[in-house]
């Protein structure tokens, strides 16, 4: 929605609850999110348009296929990840999760 790294728990607090009434920038976030260092991503629910998103944003970006539907998948995912570092980020993180819930056009749709 910035299009870059929320910084601290009230700051996320503030983005999540303006994302229901306001649009997302989804192109500039994935970049940020690259540009500071994420590669994989998995998208969250059923379908696959997050993946080419993410995949047309991001050429090098690894997605996990396929895309986690069920809790099952999610639990295998996660299980499959080091552990989290602690917010906020003391080094790079490596992995992000798209949910498919979130609008992602985002005001860059035309």
């Amino acid at each position: 929605m910035l299009g870059r790294r929320v910084t601290n728990a009230e700051e996320a607090t503030l983005v999540l609850s303006r994302q229901i009434c306001r649009p997302s920038h989804w192109a500039p976030t994935l970049r940020a999110m690259g540009d500071s260092g994420l590669t994989r991503f998995a998208e969250v629910g059923p379908g696959d348009v997050l993946t080419k998103l993410i995949r047309w944003t991001l050429r090098d970006a690894i997605v996990a296929k396929p895309a986690l539907e069920d809790p099952d998948s999610i639990d295998a995912f996660a299980k499959s990840l080091a552990p989290p570092p602690l917010f906020p980020f003391k080094e790079k993180p490596t992995v992000a999760l798209a949910s498919a819930r979130q609008d992602p056009r985002g005001s860059e749709a035309k």
